[in-house]
């Protein structure tokens, strides 16, 4: 099987399970472009091999990407950036409350898929999400990864 028919086998296993969710065409499409979003600022804050990375001010709660000066001589260069995991978040937040009987989790490990959508009755009492997210529908943040 060539990567473009795995590709393209993985999208509609992705939208598939979406579907048998109840969730309708126009937010699958949303919810893969946040799964998208998510994965790129995920991958921001673990950082690449130069030192550039995504940090959140602890106080403030602002997000700065940081990158090491020229030479690592010095101090952590760092500027504000726009806080697009809060504005994914609002956008995420919005599609879901079209669909009250399923919950989403964001799993924030960049190596693996971002985003997943689950009934609520699939998470039994005392059950925390983020050990059992994976029985829900998973929406990578690239096809293929």
């Amino acid at each position: 099987m060539t990567r473009r028919n795995e590709k393209a086998e993985l999208l509609s296993q992705v939208i598939g399970s979406l579907a048998n969710l109840g969730i309708r065409s126009a937010d699958i499409t949303a919810l893969r472009g946040i799964a998208k979003q998510m994965h790129k600022w995920d991958e921001l804050e673990c950082g690449d091999a130069n030192g550039n990375c995504i940090e959140r001010d602890e106080a403030t709660g602002i997000p700065y990407m940081t990158s090491e000066p020229h030479n690592f001589q010095g101090p952590r260069l760092r500027q504000q950036i726009p806080d697009t995991e809060a504005k994914t978040e609002n956008r995420l937040r919005a599609v879901m409350a079209k669909y009250p009987d399923l919950v989403a989790y964001h799993q924030g490990d960049c190596r693996g898929w971002p985003l997943y959508i689950m009934r609520r009755t699939d998470l039994a009492a005392g059950e925390r999400i983020d050990s059992v997210y994976n029985r829900g529908a998973g929406i990578p943040g690239q096809l293929g990864s």
